[in-house]
Formats: C-alpha cells, sequence, structure tokens
C-alpha cells in the first residue's frame, strides 16, 4: 500500500496546512488508480495557494495488478519534477516511476509530495485469543501479515518488498516485542487502530475516493505507554553511559 505526505505552505485551507501558516504535511493512503494533483478544488490533491501549480497539473497512475505508482504531467507551465537518491529529473512526455522515499515537486514552489511504501506486518504482543483471531482477519484484508518476531530492518516505508513492522499490543508491560519496538523506534498501537484504519480505507472505497486520510499511530499508544517509554529510556541511558 502507498502513502504520499503531503507537503505545502500558505493560508489555511491549502492541502498539507494546518493555522500557523508554516510548513506542514498530512499523510494519505492511495486507495484509486488515478490521483490527480493541481489547484482545481476537485483534485484529489490540492495545491490551492500556489499560482505555480497548474489547475490539473499531473496525475499518479497506480498499477493494482503490480503495486508499482508513476507520475504523469499533464502539460503545465511549470512543470513536474521527481527527486530521487538526490537528483532532480524532470517529468516530460514519459511518465516515471516512482520507488519508496520519492519526492515529487509540483510547480517552481514549495508544493510537494513524499511517497512511501507500507506493506502492513503485525506483530501481536498481550492480546487476547479473540483479539488475535480479530487481527488476523483484518491484516488478510489490508493485504498484511501477521508475524511473530520484530526484525531490526523493518520500519515504516521500505520499498517494494521491504516489510513494516507495528507492533499491536492491548497494554503496555515490559515484553521483549515492546522493549524492542521501543528501542527500533517500531510503533505500538492498540488494535483498534488496524480496525479503523481498516474502515477508513473501505469508507473511500465505498465513495470510489483515489485516496483516504491515514490514521495516525500516535494516536493509539497502549494503556501505561508512559511508565515504559520512562523504563526502556532509562535502560537504554545505562547501556550508553
Amino acid at each position: 500500500m502507498w502513502l504520499i505526505d503531503i507537503f505545502s505552505s500558505g493560508p489555511p485551507g491549502a492541502t498539507g496546512t494546518t493555522n500557523d501558516n508554516n510548513f506542514k504535511s498530512i499523510s494519505k493512503y492511495i486507495i484509486g488508480p488515478i490521483v490527480n494533483i493541481g489547484r482545481k478544488t476537485d483534485c484529489d490533491v490540492i495545491f490551492l495557494n500556489d499560482k505555480s501549480v497548474s489547475r490539473n497539473h499531473a496525475e499518479l497512475h497506480l498499477n493494482t495488478n503490480d503495486g508499482t505508482i508513476t507520475i504523469k504531467d499533464l502539460k503545465s507551465k511549470f512543470m513536474t519534477y521527481v527527486i530521487s537518491n538526490g537528483v532532480k529529473t524532470t517529468v516530460k512526455d514519459e511518465e516515471i516511476v516512482l520507488k519508496s522515499d520519492d519526492i515529487v515537486q509540483i510547480g517552481a514552489c514549495d508544493s510537494r509530495i513524499k511517497l512511501k511504501y507500507i506493506s502492513f506486518h503485525m506483530c501481536p504482543t498481550k492480546l487476547e485469543k479473540e483479539q488475535k483471531e480479530q487481527l488476523k482477519i483484518i491484516t488478510k484484508k489490508l493485504h498484511g501479515k501477521v508475524v511473530t518476531n520484530i526484525t531490526p530492518t523493518s520500519s515504516i516505508g521500505g520499498h517494494i518488498g521491504e516489510p513494516s513492522t507495528i507492533t499491536i499490543a492491548a497494554r503496555f508491560a515490559a515484553t521483549m516485542k515492546i522493549l524492542e519496538s521501543i528501542i527500533l523506534n517500531i510503533p505500538i498501537v492498540t488494535l483498534q487502530w488496524v480496525i479503523d484504519t481498516y474502515k477508513t480505507i473501505e469508507h473511500a472505497n465505498e465513495y470510489k475516493q483515489s485516496i483516504c486520510l491515514a490514521i495516525a499511530t500516535d494516536k493509539y499508544f497502549p494503556p501505561g505507554f508512559e511508565a515504559i517509554q520512562h523504563c526502556t529510556q532509562s535502560m537504554v541511558s545505562s547501556f550508553q553511559g
């Protein structure tokens, strides 16, 4: 599943901004095969206050068979650019295949999106039997996988084929999975995050939306987070000392 971080600067109302006018971003899942980008209010990604963005500026094309995604410029005045591994390329007549962590600059100013690919690997800990079964069902619907171990290389936003581990916990406890997750900066959330994420995507599909708002993991901390976080930070400090 592809995730896009939408970055924009400007007055409130522009996609990607909040009320403080600073450079902000929001994250959305790509659901549909075509994501329209531009200044028109009916675009999927709207950069309302950037005059260098055309009304219909560019499109993201998602291949639902193999999961690849491309960017196409719609003959915009100030063009579209792909920044990959520090190299900036102009999108001309041919579509460009994108990969995780690529940045797409829309126009001549600060409007841009960053792409991440997520292959959900859910690692449960301290869940009841019924909760584990529910996790398996929903994870399968999200085209993910329930795993038993946390791997150090797993992180949100790997390349295609690179899993992203999320630890699912009913509560915080000093288990090895939770301690490893904190040390490796892997998200730890309740089962409700998985449920709400699936509901959000299903709702978007029902209304034939191309993108839908991603559910932030930091709002779904299991009970007892503060205590175990303090304990882990103390452990890490003692090791470093």
